[in-house]
């Protein structure tokens, strides 16, 4: 019997220890139909859409679960350079740097038919730049060109690849 009351205080503790690590997991904030504004000095970088987010106020973390929808605007703020469309996000709160996940599909606007495809992909708001280690596809009306590890300006008219192959149309 004895046995028995101190199985019982353990699965008490087993059971408050896992309550205490879900509620760590647990978002402090959740948004639907989201919408978050990158400013500098009045002018916009971007603006990005997701249809839920949670908000991680000790890890200085956000996740935009699905949807994700990224509008990079030109250093004056005025004009839209590209969009990034993705599975889900994180923004670093201290930063304020992305990290697109899934299915990562960046276009270049003006042209409408430069694209870049890979799996992740981090978008630098200071510095406007977008980055990869993975495998990455570019492809315009003229060639097509893949590699491993990639960084560009976030309008994509200057890239460099690394571990690149490619082919002309």
């Amino acid at each position: 019997m004895l046995s028995f009351v101190f199985a019982c205080n353990d699965t008490k503790q087993i059971k408050k220890s896992i309550k205490l690590n879900q509620l760590a997991d647990m978002p402090d904030q959740i948004m639907h139909k989201m919408k978050v504004n990158f400013i500098d000095s009045n002018r916009v970088k971007a603006i990005l859409t997701g249809n839920r987010a949670r908000i991680f106020n000790d890890r200085k973390e956000t996740w935009i679960d699905s949807n994700v929808y990224v509008e990079f605007f030109s250093k004056d703020g005025t004009i839209k350079e590209s969009y990034l469309k993705a599975d889900s996000a994180k923004i670093d709160d201290r930063t304020k740097n992305m990290y697109a996940y899934g299915n990562v599909k960046v276009v270049r606007i003006d042209s409408g038919t430069t694209t870049l495809t890979t799996e992740i992909l981090e978008w630098n708001q200071r510095k406007r730049k977008l980055y990869s280690n993975e495998f990455i596809r570019i492809e315009n009306p003229y060639e097509i060109i893949e590699g491993y590890g990639f960084e560009s300006d976030q309008s994509l008219n200057n890239y460099k690849i690394y571990k690149v192959s490619g082919e002309k149309k």
